[in-house]
Formats: C-alpha cells, structure tokens, sequence
C-alpha cells in the first residue's frame, strides 16, 4: 500500500463516504487524547494548584502517590467524550467544505476560519461534560468515576457538567479557527497529496497549526481549567506538604 492509498481518508474526493472521515476523526480524537493524557493530567494540576510547581515537581510528586497509571486516571471518561465530539465535528467539517466549495485549491483564510469556528459548538457541546469529569478526577486521588459523577449532579445538577461550556466555546473559537485556517491553508501550499511520503507532510501541517492554536488560547485554558475545577484541592498540594 503506497502512501496515497494509506492517506485515502484525508483526501476530499466526493466517492468517499462521509461516515469515513467521521470514523477516522473519531479514532483521531481518542488516540489524541489517551495518547497525551500523561501530559494533560501534569497541565491540569499545573494549571489548578496555582503555585509554581514545574513538570518534573509534579510528575514526580504524582509518579510517587500511585505509579503510571495516575497519569491515566480520567481517560476513559475523556475517550467516551471523543467519540460523540469528534464525530459530530468531522461531520459538520466535511459537510461545511462541502457547502463553501473549499478544495485546497487556493489560498483561502475565510472559509476555513467559518468551518473552524461553526464546528467548535458541536464538538463542546459534547466534549465538555467530560472534560469537566476529566480533570477533576485528574486532580482528586480516591475521586472514582461513579462518584465524581453524582457529586456533580447532586451538588450542582446538569449545570454543573456545562459551568464552563460558555467558556470552552470562547476558547475553543480561535483554537479550532486557528487550527482548521493554518492546516488547511499549508495543506494547500505544500499539496502533500502531491509528495513522496505524503503522510509526514500531513503530521507537518497539522502539527504547526496544532502548536500554534494551543499558545495562543493557553491563557484562556487556564481560566477553563480554574473555572472546572474551583471545588477541588489538586492531590499534588497535599502531597507535597
């Protein structure tokens, strides 16, 4: 199988279903999220604790209260959110292209910058109840997932899984905006499906739009995570003590 055979799905011709792309932007989103969850659980506590603890402090701190598998604790209920988020994404992405007649043949910042912000509402819409259980499992040691659920619901009722929708959605507008303009605007300068290895040249293009989406709006995720989280005393405080 040749790289533009592997790389069928990233292409826009019109014989490939649509269920397709919402599969593979389904798979995409929990192997994106399993796959850096380490790393997402020590930016949660960093973000939460408020205090100027590094990443090697708090992987350590948290390496030392249960081994690996703390850095993992949450995931399941994030892979289950992807599923719905990223489908419905991919969905609304592909149709949006569809309907704008965008086809990486030219440069073009307004289209891709409307189908990144239109389809942000779909996916938080689905993605924030788990990102609001998410991370305060992340935080919370003995917090099971049953748990964590009722106490939200008790406490606060169905609100308290979308307290921070509003700003998720304000967060996530120039982030997917950002992400969809620069990766498809580089996908169209560079063409990879025109090149050798044209996989690496997807990485490429996703990658840069990725990293710059995420520092741009970093500030905005911090307030985010604040706002999820403001009941919650991170484990890595009390340990640390």
């Amino acid at each position: 199988m040749d790289d533009d055979e592997w790389m069928d799905w990233e292409t826009r011709r019109k014989e490939i279903p649509i269920l397709k792309h919402i599969i593979a932007g389904s798979c995409a989103g929990i192997m994106e999220h399993v796959g850096m969850f380490p790393l997402d659980t020590i930016k949660t506590h960093m973000q939460a604790s408020g205090r100027r603890l590094g990443m090697r402090s708090i992987a350590s701190i948290l390496y030392q209260d249960e081994g690996l598998l703390r850095f993992w604790k949450g995931a399941q209920v994030m892979a289950s959110g992807c599923v719905p988020a990223h489908a419905s994404y991919f969905l609304a992405y592909e149709h949006l292209k569809m309907f704008l007649g965008f086809e990486n043949e030219e440069l073009n910042f307004t289209s891709t910058l409307t189908i990144g912000c239109t389809t942000t509402f779909a996916h938080d819409f689905f993605i924030t109840p788990a990102d609001v259980m998410k991370q305060r499992l992340q935080l919370c040691k003995n917090l099971t997932v049953s748990q964590c659920f009722k106490d939200i619901m008790r406490e606060e009722g169905l609100r308290g899984l979308y307290r921070s929708y509003p700003l998720t959605v304000c967060m996530n507008i120039p982030f997917a905006s950002c992400v969809v303009c620069v990766n498809e605007n580089l996908k169209t300068i560079f063409k990879p499906w025109e090149r050798q290895h044209s996989y690496a040249w997807y990485f490429l293009c996703a990658g840069v739009s990725g990293g710059l989406a995420g520092l741009l709006t970093n500030p905005l995720d911090v307030v985010k995570t604040r706002l999820q989280t403001q009941e919650v005393r991170p484990s890595c405080i009390r340990l640390q003590q």
